[in-house]
Parts: structure tokens; sequence; C-alpha cells
């Protein structure tokens, strides 16, 4: 049989081949088709296809994903056939080929007999139609929905977290974290090229995804519906990152921009003088701890002299307090390159290397932060104003290489680097009713978070096995979150003067380093069968995935000697006085550095996940595609709180949660026209709580605020799901899609307000919960009203999202100094915590030619709770938003290229409230940025 298909494929190829070339112009440099071949109702990637050009002797195979490529290629209008044994074969008429130009054009095959006459379409009709991330979406066995580099490249959106803002259904919150669906980050998961990530964020399962700049990234794609080839711990969406591959033609671009923003650039601020590495988003060792602290030695004068710690006071010199600044105007640079190799007539090699920095500057003014009593009353027991400064620093890095070795393999190697670090200086002013008076708090914060990716996979097909595919990945991650040396000082006031205050956190240093390492693999087949004459795929696949994290937490405290009082004409002294520069007020008669680390700060966690699955694709009949399988993962997390040092007490207890899970699901699609689709799902997925959640660890954001602190006693929540889309591919770019969709949650988890000795923010069980809604959605460009419109398209999506939880009578927590505890709860009916009831998106853009594009941009979300309150505390809301965005980019002479971004320019307030009350708010200000850049590329 192969035999015979190797024949037949040297036949048609002579026969194309038999055309003549076309006449061109003398000296014109020749150009490239590039492009991908895929299967109509899978989607999946086609190999050893030839594509030809019929008037031209110059054709190609593709590989083992799908790509092909023809090169010099003279200018000129063609007529591209694409054919394959087992399909029917398509030609795509007009394909222009510009000089020195490259042509990127998709093709779908159908799969039907060879004697079946093919297929003739126009090239726009088929760039339209299967352009790939509309093609993936089109042909998925899942709901899906996706944004591509070239929309993101309409967008004034640098990073990953801005770009999803555009996507159906998902809303981003703190900037960085995504909420598909109206649920919380913890309900969605996310991959980069189809491994997981570890977050540097201690409590939240995502990455956070403002610390991946848009430009690294070739597509996201969101899963909606869940497959048991993926990850089972989502409900509301999986989140694809996946980074540029194969360059589609040699590329340098290099890029600069800078920015103003209307609440900070060249305003009067604060600043933080740290080290000298800071404007690179590292720190040189500034604020490192001293080199006198032994790392498991507690810092009192049991084990030190006087003499010893003064000299190690001293040693926590440097700034102590924010410093006047002008805040000057944001900027970023980029750069990336690529190239491919043709080696030999069936081995190809290709790389892509790429860079980026980026510097901005956020000024909060009129900050408010209060805190209300338990009773939820008027009068708030903490009511701050005061101002934070943020400089953020990105850096990123991507190489990608790709290796080909015969059409039928591929390896490829990515390494990619993520890092973020914020510099931020804050001052709170206002009453704190466990003073009884009002207060002056500032504190110095530097938080480094850096991710490291490194991935090798690869792809075969198997010929001995009928074309079986086999996929393996093995992968390393390492996420980092460094917050060295932050410093806070809280004074009192009395009698018009601020006077230092021997309070809680006051002359206060928090060191914390926490890493977390993971290592994950496996390996999937996919077998190619036929059931009644029709195609159809049975995959198997399995998987491990493990993280280990550890975290080394120090804290200490400045505090007058045992017996002594300080002066007051030094307690009147500025932050960096009093303990800045030589210290010379850490003396006898003065301050005293003292351990103050609690025994739950320091812990080691682990998290295992096993997993196998099954998984059976088939077209039961012509127009119905099912697609069905169960996954089974086994779970393993573990917290071990240690101390540092030995003090002969018996072990903080920890959690350690074991569990088996089997995730089954099944979608099935009907094709209702060739353009037209229905879609139904059904799944059961799960919610695992976060190491960071499980750890009974604590901290207050400030004097007088929440204590927040983990729970031990969390469980998985386990969630069945429910999905219903209708969807119909109007044009060559029109999608109209009406989506329906139903969760049952066993077990929520959610963020807790809950009264004690003080106000604990914390994680709970709820009993049950139910999510469901709709979604709407409408992309096309403007020809069906008049030709001369086809260049403008009109985008807009509508969420409407209700859901009802069922609290229990009490919710179990943990407390400091008492271990797990019973908290009474008011049973009532509300929304999930994090939920909104609707999001909203739209869009008017106008592409010209040669790039040149405008866009209007819209984004609302509705009033969400932040975190739920518990017994008589009211529930905290983030109050409803909207952001208006516009963009111009403009292509200049020689490969120049401007664009003009602007943001938030319907307004830019951001308000928490509780009981009616505002209890946060700040307003982010408008943002212009104008950027330069410059490509080339054949």
């Amino acid at each position: 049989m192969n035999i015979l298909i190797k024949r037949s494929r040297g036949i048609l190829t002579t026969l194309v081949f038999c055309g003549l070339a076309p006449s061109v112009s003398e000296g014109q440099a020749p150009g490239r088709v590039v492009g991908r071949v895929l299967d109509a109702r899978t989607a999946q990637p086609l190999a050893s296809v030839q594509v030809l050009l019929a008037e031209a002797s110059l054709g190609s195979l593709t590989a083992v994903d799908g790509r092909y490529l023809i090169r010099d290629v003279p200018a000129g209008t063609y007529d591209l056939v694409v054919l394959s044994i087992g399909y029917a074969t398509k030609t795509i008429t007009q394909v222009e080929v510009a000089s020195g130009l490259t042509t990127a054009l998709d093709v779908t095959l159908d799969s039907r007999a060879i004697e079946v006459d093919g297929l003739t379409v126009t090239s726009a009709a088929e760039r339209g139609s299967t352009t790939s991330l509309l093609t993936e979406r089109k042909l998925a066995a899942v709901v899906s929905d996706a944004i591509g580099a070239d929309q993101i490249s309409r967008t004034p959106d640098g990073d990953a977290a801005a770009a999803l803002k555009r996507v159906p259904g998902l809303s981003v919150v703190d900037g960085r974290y995504a909420y598909i669906r109206g649920l919380g980050e913890r309900y969605s998961a996310t991959t980069l090229n189809g491994a997981p990530l570890a977050s540097p964020v201690p409590d939240k399962k995502v990455v956070p995804l403002d610390m991946i700049p848009s430009g690294l990234l070739q597509s996201i794609v969101t899963s909606k519906s869940y497959s048991p080839d993926q990850p089972g711990d989502y409900a509301g969406g999986l989140v694809q990152l996946r980074t540029w591959d194969f360059p589609a033609s040699r590329l340098l671009d290099v890029s600069v921009s800078g920015g103003w923003n209307s609440g900070a650039t060249f305003k009067d601020g604060l600043g933080y003088a740290g080290g000298g590495g800071d404007f690179l988003g590292f720190d040189d060792g500034t604020r490192d701890l001293p080199a006198l602290i032994p790392r498991d030695v507690r810092i009192s004068r049991a084990n030190f002299s006087s003499e010893q710690l003064q000299d190690i006071g001293r040693a926590f010199g440097g700034e102590w307090g924010p410093t006047p600044r002008s805040i000057p105007a944001t900027g970023s640079l980029s750069f990336a390159f690529g190239q491919d190799f043709d080696l030999s007539s069936d081995r190809r090699a290709g790389f892509i290397a790429s860079a980026s920095y980026s510097s901005s500057q956020r000024l909060r003014r009129n900050l408010v932060e209060r805190v209300f009593t338990a009773s939820g009353g008027q009068d708030p027991s903490v009511d701050y104003r005061g101002e934070i400064a943020e400089r953020s620093v990105g850096l990123g890095g991507l190489l990608s290489f790709t290796f080909q070795p015969r059409q039928s393999d591929q390896v490829k190697l990515t390494g990619v680097y993520n890092r973020l670090t914020d510099d931020i200086s804050r001052m709170l002013t206002g009453f704190n009713l466990d003073s009884n008076a009002d207060q002056w708090n500032s504190r110095l914060q530097y938080l480094g978070q850096s991710l490291v990716n490194s991935q090798l996979d690869g792809e075969h097909l198997l010929g001995f096995l009928g074309d079986a595919k086999l996929d393996w990945r093995a992968a390393y991650t390492r996420a980092a979150r460094y917050e060295p040396s932050t410093r806070e000082v809280l004074y009192r006031e009395f009698d018009g003067r601020f006077y230092w205050n021997d309070f809680i956190q006051s002359g206060s240093v928090f060191h914390q380093d926490m890493v977390d390492e993971g290592w994950s693999g496996g390996t999937s087949l996919s077998l190619p069968l036929e059931v009644r004459d029709l195609p159809a795929t049975v995959s198997f696949g399995v998987s491990t995935d493990r993280k280990d994290r550890g975290a080394y937490t120090r804290r200490f405290r400045f505090r007058p000697r045992s017996g002594g009082v300080v002066d007051d004409s030094v307690r009147v002294l500025s932050p960096n006085e009093l303990f800045g520069g030589d210290g010379a007020h850490i003396r006898p008669d003065g301050f005293e550095i003292q351990e103050a680390t609690f025994r739950t700060d320091n812990y080691s966690a682990r998290e295992v996940v096993d997993a196998a699955y099954a998984m059976l694709d088939l077209q039961p009949m012509a127009a119905v595609r099912i697609s069905g399988g169960a996954r089974v993962e086994r779970t393993l997390q573990s917290v071990s709180p240690h101390d540092l040092w030995e003090i002969g007490l018996e072990p903080v207890p920890g959690a350690e949660l074991e569990t088996m899970d089997v995730l089954p699901a099944v979608n099935a699609t009907i094709s209702l026209t060739d353009d037209m689709k229905l879609r139904a799902g059904a799944s059961r997925t799960l919610a695992r709580p976060q190491l960071r959640e499980l750890a009974p660890f604590s901290f207050a954001d400030y004097a007088g605020g929440f204590l927040v602190i983990g729970n031990p006693e969390l469980e998985r929540t386990r969630i069945s799901n429910f999905d219903l889309r209708w969807e119909w591919f109007a044009g060559p770019q029109a999608v109209i899609g009406v989506s329906g969709f139903y969760k049952r949650f066993a077990g929520p988890i959610e963020v807790s307000v809950l009264p004690s000795s003080e106000l604990l923010k914390t994680w709970v069980n709820a009993r049950g919960a139910s999510n469901y809604g709709v979604e709407v959605e409408l992309q096309s460009d403007l020809a069906f009203i008049t030709e001369p419109l086809q260049n403008v398209s009109l985008s807009g999506n509508l969420t409407l999202v209700e859901s009802d939880v069922e609290t229990l009578g009490s919710a179990r927590v943990y407390l400091p100094g008492t271990g797990a505890t019973d908290l009474g709860v008011v049973s009532r009916n509300r929304p999930l915590q994090g939920q909104s009831p609707y999001v909203a998106n739209a869009g008017l853009t106008w592409s010209g030619h040669g790039g040149a594009s405008m866009s209007v941009l819209f984004n609302r979300f509705g009033r969400r709770i932040d975190a739920v309150g518990g017994q008589t505390t009211p529930d905290i809301f983030e109050e409803a938003r909207s952001q208006l965005d516009a963009v111009v980019a403009w292509p200049l002479a020689s490969g120049w290229r401007v664009k003009l971004a602007a943001s938030r320019l319907a307004g830019s307030a951001v308000e928490f409230t509780q009981g009616g009350e505002t209890i946060r708010s700040y307003d982010l200000g408008r943002a212009v940025s104008l950027a330069l850049s410059w490509g080339a590329g054949r």
C-alpha cells in the first residue's frame, strides 16, 4: 500500500510540474509561499501533502506539523494545487506573490476519496476562511476562542493579560489574572506550548499574565470546554499560550516606544532609592539580608551580645522611607530575529530569538484604604488616605529552535525567560481605632518575580502504524518570588505632631525568598481508524507534573531596649533618620533589633499530579463528530511548616491531600451546514487548593488591616460542566456565535473575611454553587453593507452570568495559636466570589494596505465580589468599570512603522466597597504611548 501511495504521488507531481513557468520581469527578487495544510474535519495538521504551483515548476511537501514552504517563486499570480491520497484535491486560484515578499496561505482538505472531483476556491476566500486561528476554532472538538498576533498588534496591549480582555466571556483582575465566564483564576489553567507553568505568586494558581510580553506570543487559545487530553483542573477555561515557531520568512524586527500617564508622568511622587541594578530589574545586593545574620540562628539576646545586636541592626542601613521624586515617562524596547534553513531536500531547521525590555510607572494619588468593623457600621475602624508609587521593569526573552530531520519528524527546543520587578513606595495617613489616634505609615517594598521555562518536544508520524502520530514533551519550569527587606514604619499623632510608635509592624523588616521548581513530561499516541468507512482516531496518553516549593522567610523589628525609653526628639525623626544611614539611633539607649519570625512563616511544599487518558474521536455520521473519553488524575499535595531553629515544641501541623479522580468528558459537533456548527459538551473537572492557601502563613497588608492566613483544612472542588454553542462562519472574515453553559460546584473555595480577635481574610470551602450564563459574539467585516467597507471590521461579545452559592452554617478555618476552628457563618444565597454578572467587549477596526490600521476598543465588566463576608461582616465588592482604548498604526518608508495608542479614555477610577461604603479607591490615569519600529523579512 505504501508503494502505491508513493507511486501515485509521483505521477501527480509529474503531471502538475509539466506546466510552463509564467513570464516575469528581469531583476525582480523572488518571493515565497508558506502556510499549513489541515484536515477539514479535525483541524489536525497533515504531513506529506503535495503543495504545487500549477504555472511554475515549484512545489513542496508538508512536514509533520502541516507546514509547507515554496521558495524562489517569481513574482506573479498562480493557481496553488494541494493534493493527498485520501483527500479531495483543492485548487486555490489568484494566489499573488509579490517580489521579495512572503505570501501566507493556510489550506484545509476534505477527507474524500481521490476519485471525487476536486474543489476550486479563490485565494481571498481560502485565506479568509482558513486563517489558522479561525480554522482551529471552526474545526475544534471543544468550545474555544482565540486571539492571534495580528489581532494583538492592533491593540495597545503589551502583555498577555491585556490581550485576553478581548476574548468573549473573559475579564482580567488586578491587571494580570484571567477570570473566564465570571470564575476566579483558580478555575482556569495556563500552559505554555502544552506544558504547565509554575507561578511566582504564592497564593495564586495561574501565572500573572502581565509577566509575559505579547510580542513573544503567536497566539492565545482559550478552551472553554474540557477534553481528556488536557489537564483536568479547570472549569472556566484553559489558557494556552503559544510562542512563535518557524518564521514564515527571514525575520528582523526592532521596536522602541515611550508613554505618558495622566496621573503619573512628570508629576511629583514617591521614590525608592534602591540598588544600582534596579533599572534592569535586578537587585544588586543592596536589599539582601546582612551577612552578619546567620541563616538558622534566631536574632535575640540569648544568642548575641548587645554589641553584636547593634552591629546587626546597623547593617540594615540604607533607605527606610520614600523620598520625593518626579515620575518619569514609560518606555520599552524589543528585538526579534528569525531564520529558517533547508539542510537538504527533506531536512529543515529554523529558529526565532526575541528579547524585550519595559519600564513603566504608576502613581495612585488620593488612595483610600479603609476597614469597617464586623458590625458593618458607618464609622470605619481604619480610615487612611495616601498614595502609592510603583516602578515596574519587565524583561522577556524567547529562543526557539525547530529541527525536521525528515518530513515525518519534528523536534523543538524552546526556552522562555520572563522577569517582572516592582519598586513600591507607600505613604498612608489617617485614623486607626486600635490606637484611637491618627497614624502615619510608610512602606518600601521591592518584589522580583521571574519565570523560566525550557521545553523539548517532538512529533513523529509512525508509518508502520498507519501514520499514527506520537507526541512527547519534557519541560522544566522555575518560578521565583523574591521580596527582600520590605520596610515599614508607623507613627502616631499626638498634640499635632507624629511620633514613632512601638506598634505591630512598626520598624519592621520582612524578607522572603520563595522558589517553585517544576518538572513535567508526557507522551501521547493517536491512531487513525475507520469506522463504517468514516474516519476516527483513538488516542492514549500519560503525563506527570511535579512541583516543589521552598519558602525562606525572616521578620525583624526595631524596638526600644527592654525598659528603655526613646527620647521624643528622636521619635519625631523621619524613617531614614531613625534607622537609615549609619544607624546612629541603634544603641543601648535607643533601638535594638529583634527576631519577629513566626513559626508558620517557613514551609516546604510539594504537588504531584500523575495522569493517564484515553479518548475516541469519530464520525458516526457524515455531519456528526463525537469526541469522548476519560482522564484519571492522582494528586498529592503536602505543606510542611518548619521552624528555622530548634525551640523544643511540636511542629506546627501542615496539610496533606491525596486524591484520585476520574474525569470523563464527551463533546459533540453537528455540522448543520459547511459553515454552521452546533456544539455540545459535558464533563467533570476539579479545582485544587493552592499550596499557599494550605500553608498557615499569615501577614497583614498594613497595621489595622486584614490578617491574611492560609487554611490547611481546605479540600478540592469538584465541578460538573455543560456547554452548548451555535456558530455560523458567515463569511471569509465573519463569525456569529451564541453559547450557553451551566456548572455545578461541590465545595467551591472562596476568599472570605471573618471576624475573630481581628478581621481574618482566609480561604474556605462553601457547600456548593451553581454558575450559568449566555455568551453572544459577532465578528465580521462590513462588506455586506457596501463593498467600500470591506476593510472595516466590527467585533463584539457579551457574556451574562448568574451564580448561586450555598453556604454552610460554619466555616472551618485556621487561627494562629489555636489551630483548626469552626467559625459560625450566616447561611445565605449570593454570587460566587470573583464572578461578574456581565462582561462586554466591542471593537471597530479599519485595515488598510501595507499594515495601516485604526481601532477603537471597549471593555466593561460588572460589579463582583472581591472577598466574601462572614457573620455580620458584609461582602467586599469591586465596582463595575469600563475601559475605552484607541490605536492607530501606520507604515512609513523603508520598513518603518509607527503606532499610537491611547488607553482608559473613558475614565480610570478603581473602587472597592463594603456595605455601601468605599474601602479602597484609586485612579490608574489615562495613558498614551507612541511606538516606532523597523522590520525586514523575506
